[in-house]
């Protein structure tokens, strides 16, 4: 007789799945457990590319418009080193939004993705998923910075004042924003 699998991390939700997610659902109907723990499997390699891209936007801004002094900017310059947990839970949110509407959406068969209306080829694979989800992360910033620049300024403002209560409030006002305009179903709250 093989011993005894031990419960995984959700033993009442998932007792009866083959496979034992290691993440709660972000959503209803956020069944797709083992490419949500693949993205969090990589998120450290997402945030680095995320806040790389919203640092660089920002400091190409200052440069641009002509603002020598900006505190901001200046830090990013001189350190833009990140711990990721800081965007972590901005990260999880935005491949909740990926996963429950822009995924279906642009997936138009086993090997084709639509991005912005480009059609290009994509493993149907865990790892072709992954760069489908960071591609359209890097689309969405650069459409940020101009459409909603407060989202980008957040995200430097993580990135320089991460250990401080500056910092704690920058992540309250990200996930504020990004909940406001990448919005995904709650669960309903018992009563």
């Amino acid at each position: 007789m093989p011993p005894a699998i031990p419960p995984g991390p959700f033993p009442d939700i998932c007792a009866h799945m083959a496979y034992m997610p290691r993440s709660l659902p972000n959503f209803p109907g956020d069944l797709q457990h083992d490419l949500r723990d693949f993205l969090q499997d990589h998120r450290n390699d997402t945030i680095a590319l995320w806040s790389g891209l919203a640092a660089q936007t920002y400091i190409n801004a200052a440069i641009l418009l002509g603002i020598p002094d900006d505190p901001v900017a200046d830090c990013l310059m001189a350190d833009d080193r990140l711990n990721p947990a800081y965007l972590s839970v901005a990260h999880d949110m935005m491949a909740a939004y990926f996963r429950r509407h822009v995924m279906p959406a642009v997936l138009d068969g086993p090997d084709t993705f639509i991005l912005r209306g480009k059609r290009g080829a994509v493993k149907w694979s865990y790892q072709g998923l992954l760069m489908a989800f960071q591609n359209w992360l890097m689309a969405e910033t650069a459409d940020l910075a101009v459409t909603r620049p407060r989202v980008v300024r957040l995200i430097c403002l993580i990135i320089v004042q991460q250990n401080s209560s500056a910092g704690r409030n920058a992540q309250i006002d990200l996930f504020e924003a990004l909940r406001e305009n990448y919005p995904v179903p709650q669960f309903e709250q018992a009563v």
